[in-house]
């Protein structure tokens, strides 16, 4: 306000002044910036999208409120949304997308736009999403096997959905592995569907990416070498290679379209 009166009044300088109050949740600036009717709509969207990604559901609500936003910037603002709080509050009171939920599903987990924010919040908004029933079953899977985050509150709940088959299990298993998410493969490892030869597979790209900590959780004590960690098999099993993992038991973020395969229940034998 000081600065205002002082002469510092650019377009944009105002804009950045309003985002940035955005994010402080300054609602008392937010409304002398808009008082002064210089404020534009891409402003005001950018705002309203920095306060989501920053979990303020005070200045979200305020900015919301105002219905001055556009619904595309109101999708975006849900699909970057940084609290659990701010995600619910815009899911009720807007209309928002399934192509929507789906973006912020893949923002929160890593998959999309990585977005800062407490993993209590993370996991949380994640489950939401899931089970509104408005995400389709193959980015289900994706993020059930792919999450870039040691998400295994969210890994759990989705064990049982009826799309998780054989093989996106398998295939979460390595990658859990390979990222070093230790609580996720602490849940997986011992589940019955994964054969001893997934287990092999995934320690040693554990190992080949010096994640000690899940190799030696993947290992008995007795035979714990990281030094040699030759001693399982190299090559993952042909099932597993048509998930899009590639050598060494990392799943390829960069094709999903492999793991979408798994919806449908399809288990093929290791061999």
């Amino acid at each position: 306000m000081y600065m205002y009166t002082r002469g510092y009044c650019s377009e944009e300088l105002i804009q950045d002044a309003f985002v940035k109050a955005a994010v402080a949740r300054r609602t008392e600036i937010l409304e002398f910036l808009l008082a002064t009717g210089r404020v534009s709509m891409e402003g005001f969207e950018r705002g309203l999208e920095a306060a989501a990604t920053s979990g303020s559901i005070a200045a979200v609500t305020y900015l919301d409120n105002k219905k001055l936003s556009s619904l595309q910037g109101i999708h975006r603002a849900f699909e970057v949304s940084g609290s659990l709080a701010v995600t619910k509050f815009l899911y009720k009171t807007e209309k928002i997308p399934a192509q929507s939920m789906t973006a912020a599903l893949k923002n929160v987990t890593g998959i999309g736009t990585m977005i800062q924010m407490h993993k209590k919040d993370r996991e949380a908004i994640a489950l939401f999403l899931c089970k509104e029933g408005c995400i389709p079953a193959e980015m289900i899977c994706t993020v059930f096997a792919m999450t870039v985050y040691d998400l295994a509150g969210m890994v759990e709940s989705l064990y049982g959905n009826p799309c998780i088959s054989r093989q996106v299990v398998c295939a979460a298993l390595q990658q859990a592995a390979d990222s070093g998410h230790v609580n996720i493969v602490r849940y997986l490892m011992d589940k019955q569907v994964i054969s001893q030869r997934i287990k092999e597979v995934a320690l040693l790209s554990a190992a080949r990416s010096n994640h000690a900590a899940v190799a030696r959780l993947m290992t008995p004590s007795d035979s714990w070498s990281p030094a040699r960690p030759n001693r399982v098999h190299a090559s993952p099993p042909a099932h597993v290679q048509g998930l899009s993992v590639r050598q060494g038991g990392q799943c390829d973020r960069r094709d999903h379209s492999a793991v979408a395969t798994a919806a449908s229940g399809a288990v093929v034998g290791d061999g």
